[in-house]
């Protein structure tokens, strides 16, 4: 994963948050992320820092984009992520 570049692996890690919110993270982002720590963190508070510009606990964040997909109206998990992405600025 360190061959891509940064906004690029951060954009990845980006849906891979989002997916592990909706329940739904693929096997192999959690493979491929497993290792990853920059500055002290790992990937899912790292994720959360450059998106917030602060750590906040991954639990919370996560708990948060559950709750808005269980309040979703669509269901559309591509497009859930795509309007999660947006707001957080990677679209």
């Amino acid at each position: 994963m360190n061959e891509l570049p940064a906004l690029t692996q951060l954009r990845l890690m980006a849906i891979a948050l989002i997916q592990e919110g909706t329940g739904d993270l693929a096997p192999e982002f959690e493979e491929e992320f497993a290792h990853f720590e920059r500055n002290g963190l790992p990937w899912r508070e790292y994720t959360i820092n450059q998106i917030n510009g602060q750590t906040l606990p991954a639990e919370f964040i996560l708990a948060a984009i559950h709750k808005k997909w269980k309040d979703s109206r669509h269901k559309n998990k591509e497009l859930f992520t795509r309007q999660i992405l947006s707001e957080w600025g990677f679209l």
